[in-house]
């Protein structure tokens, strides 16, 4: 089976790629909201970047308030990343990533993470989210990201018929996951744990969209949106001890 990556403007294969990887100069959060996401690929955020099985289909994203990649929307003004699969398109083996590079000047040894599952269309499947981390995008070694990090069912309330359209943007619709990656405990799928993200090492996360359990049947597949991602390294023990103690001295000499 073959996945495509596409980095926002064009493909993996092409030259001059308008992806560049999320720099982390200090511990300052990233956030993104997707408000500026039109479900097209010139509107795919910076830093992120989306991959699919490339012989279902040559065209990933389809606007907005439709399937595939697709940007979600109850008002026209507050989107999220919409991931529905087989419709329009025969989109499979969907799912959304984020590169960042650790600037800091120290290891990075977690993330605080959170961000929103939306529910927005109710399949035969339900579907899921789940989040894995990775230092590489592809290696001969091992396969990459492997690991659950969370897995979110669909939030959509118990019951709800196949067919039905949702208002993702709703709380009863929406689960907010929030959460340590600790990437000292974060296994490789080798029994082998990542480490902290050295200086100058770029690392992904990625949403995989998937069954909810497996046989789960029906080919008609939920739309699910990703929504208010916030993303913070944390520094090793030691780093963050040397930065409090640099900024008292920097404020006693301001005294």
């Amino acid at each position: 089976m073959k996945t495509n990556i596409l980095f926002t403007t064009c493909a993996l294969a092409c030259a001059g790629t308008a992806f560049s990887a999320h720099v982390f100069d200090d511990y300052t959060p990233f956030t993104e909201n997707f408000n500026d996401y039109r479900g097209t690929s010139t509107t795919v955020p910076t830093h992120f970047f989306v991959a699919w099985d490339e012989p279902r289909t040559s065209e990933p994203f389809q606007g907005v308030n439709t399937g595939a990649f697709t940007a979600y929307t109850a008002d026209g003004v507050d989107h999220s990343f919409g991931i529905r699969e087989r419709d329009p398109v025969d989109l499979r083996d969907a799912r959304l990533f984020f590169g960042f590079t650790n600037n800091t000047g120290a290891p990075v040894t977690g993330f605080n993470i959170s961000y929103d599952v939306e529910a927005w269309f109710v399949g035969d499947r339900l579907n899921r989210i789940r989040l894995k981390y990775d230092n590489l995008l592809d290696s001969p070694d091992r396969d990459t990201f492997e690991t659950d990090i969370f897995s979110t069912p669909n939030p959509a309330p118990a019951g709800t018929p196949a067919g039905t359209d949702l208002d993702g943007s709703l709380a009863e619709n929406r689960t907010t996951v929030t959460g340590f990656v600790d990437l000292a405990a974060l296994d490789d799928g080798t029994g082998n744990f990542f480490g902290p993200l050295a200086d100058g090492e770029t690392a992904w996360f990625r949403w995989q969209f998937s069954n909810l359990e497996e046989g789960e049947s029906g080919s008609d597949r939920a739309g699910l949106g990703i929504n208010n991602v916030s993303i913070t390294p944390v520094p090793e023990p030691s780093a963050a001890l040397l930065g409090a103690l640099g900024a008292l001295a920097l404020l006693r000499r301001r005294r």
